[in-house]
């Protein structure tokens, strides 16, 4: 389990999804899970997250915009596993 859980709730934001990625992934804490709610984005988010190789970012994509108050609480209460 990793100390601490990034949350990034997204939809259509394939211009700014790689900068926090990799601003994420610059921190000198290393104790980390990166967490992407896609919430049915239809530009190429997808495609942005999935180019990064590192084993701590896990991407999840609804099917259907399920509204950012939903997306944030999947976010937490679902798919979130780290300690803070």
């Amino acid at each position: 389990m990793p100390k601490v859980s990034v949350l990034i709730p997204t939809y259509n934001c394939a211009e700014y999804i790689g900068q926090a990625i990799q601003s994420a992934l610059e921190q000198s804490f290393e104790d980390f899970e990166i967490i992407v709610s896609d919430n049915a984005s239809t530009d190429n988010t997808e495609e942005i997250v999935k180019d990064f190789r590192d084993s701590r970012i896990i991407y999840c994509k609804n099917q259907e915009n399920i509204g950012y108050t939903r997306n944030v609480w999947r976010l937490i209460n679902e798919l979130a596993t780290g300690e803070y």
